[in-house]
């Protein structure tokens, strides 16, 4: 069976470049695959090696020459997926959705290149009428990534789809309510077991051998509790001196790092690193003393990084919301969003300061976990079963799903936007970094309190 597998690949600077190439391996032995790729020189040379790697604008040709049976579209949220949104349109397949928010892929799509018909259209057809405001507010100046979170146009790929994997029960629930008539499967993200790194050797090295290191993995930004763990651990290492932050991968454009730092005083006590190769990434994870992983909102995504820190052993502090709450609470740190979040950290942090035994016993049942229900070779199970499980539905069966789709939106729209309308209000109630803003949304869309359905 021949696959056209979309996806970015090393050098890419995404965490869907490191997850494919960890799966593509396995895959290959049960499958032909070509790997279909943006303008660029793919750098991994186990990759290169192994497989055909070809420039998407050749599709067309290859389609034709080649005849797959099969396209797998690794699709997420950010300009790496554009090329292969834009195929996906043209060329149905499996779509493996790492995270129910597309929102910042569309705008990347349209609006730097002043295409706002094109916008307009893809929240139109993402959200109905309801779209078309949304599109309206964000051209006018007033959009932010609460306002995006609520409008995640996920659903145009998925009606697009043949069928789709997701890797947690949250966002298949999510996409099976927007979605109800496209195949879903619920596929758990296989990680390769960390290998033990002496964790005090590596700190000695770096003359940190008596420091307290607190470490945040993947963007770092307003979303992920930037503001929330700044404020935290500049008090944290008030008290507790020989205290770092190491901030490893990038920080987003929107969050004034430097000047929030140097604001609190920590300026010297916070690492950051950029995107990191993997070999530096795990030489962090093992001198990692506790990790933060905190969301709100959440796209429901599964977090690659947080499967790694728990497979290597470390305690995780996340948040109590959405995919976060399937993880047994032995087995990671939640606490809840809100405004008495910053205190449930800040006294976590500190008990973990205190108790290396409870730091080492949350870090075991960790990795326990990880290794018992996140195999590798049991995601690649779930690929090749549910790839060849489309493959044998017809071409008939599978354009009637998507004609049924099409006359389910109707029903569902006026439920989901006094949803999405009720969950805007709610929003004021909420301490986060743009109430300005929102406000302003919410009074443009006319919305006096909780929606009420006529």
């Amino acid at each position: 069976m021949r696959i056209a597998y979309f996806s970015p690949l090393s050098p890419i600077k995404s965490g869907v470049s490191h997850y494919s190439e960890e799966l593509l391996p396995l895959l290959q032995e049960e499958f032909d695959i070509d790997l279909i790729i943006d303008d660029y020189q793919p750098t991994n040379k186990e990759i290169t090696s192994r497989f055909e790697t070809i420039n998407y604008l050749r599709y067309d040709w290859l389609l034709k020459e080649r005849g797959y049976d099969m396209n797998i579209y690794q699709l997420g949220n950010n300009p790496y997926h554009v090329y292969i949104y834009n195929t996906l349109k043209k060329y149905p397949g499996i779509v493996v959705l790492h995270e129910g928010m597309l929102h910042h892929m569309i705008r990347a799509l349209t609006i730097p290149f002043f295409d706002e018909a094109s916008y307009y259209r893809e929240l139109k057809e993402n959200h109905g009428e309801e779209g078309e405001k949304v599109a309206k507010l964000v051209l006018s100046g007033l959009g932010s990534n609460l306002l995006y979170f609520l409008y995640p146009c996920f659903r145009r790929a998925v009606e697009l789809s043949l069928g789709v994997i997701v890797h947690n029960q949250y966002l298949k629930d999510l996409v099976e309510r927007e979605c109800p008539d496209v195949p879903v499967s619920f596929v758990p993200m296989g990680i390769k077991p960390s290998e033990k790194r002496d964790g005090r050797k590596l700190k000695e090295a770096l003359g940190l051998s008596d420091s307290y290191i607190i470490s945040s993995f993947g963007l770092f930004s307003e979303m992920k509790g930037a503001r929330t763990i700044l404020n935290i651990f500049a008090h944290f290492h008030s008290l507790y001196p020989n205290s770092y932050f190491f901030i490893v991968g990038e920080v987003s454009n929107e969050l004034p790092l430097d000047s929030m730092l140097a604001e609190r005083g920590i300026s010297n006590k916070v690492r950051t690193t950029g995107f990191v190769e993997k070999e530096t990434y795990e030489d962090i994870i093992a001198i990692t003393d506790v990790a933060l992983n905190l969301r709100y909102p959440t796209g429901g995504e599964t977090s690659a990084s947080l499967l790694r820190l728990m497979s290597a052993g470390k305690p995780v502090i996340t948040s109590n919301l959405g995919q976060f709450r399937e993880l047994p609470d032995d087995t990671v740190i939640k606490i809840d969003p809100g405004k008495y979040e910053e205190m449930e950290l800040f006294y976590t942090l500190e008990l973990l300061y205190w108790r290396p035994d409870l730091r080492q016993a949350y870090g075991e049942r960790a990795r326990e976990y990880i290794i018992k229900n996140h195999p590798l070779e049991k995601e690649v199970e779930g690929y090749i079963s549910f790839i060849k499980e489309l493959k044998d539905k017809s071409k008939r069966e599978l354009a009637k799903a998507q004609r049924r789709v099409a006359r389910e939106r109707a029903k569902f729209a006026k439920k989901l936007y006094h949803e999405r309308l009720s969950q805007l209000a709610d929003f004021q109630n909420i301490n986060h970094p743009y109430p300005e803003i929102i406000k302003r949304a919410i009074s443009e869309l006319g919305i006096g309190g909780r929606g009420k359905e006529e």
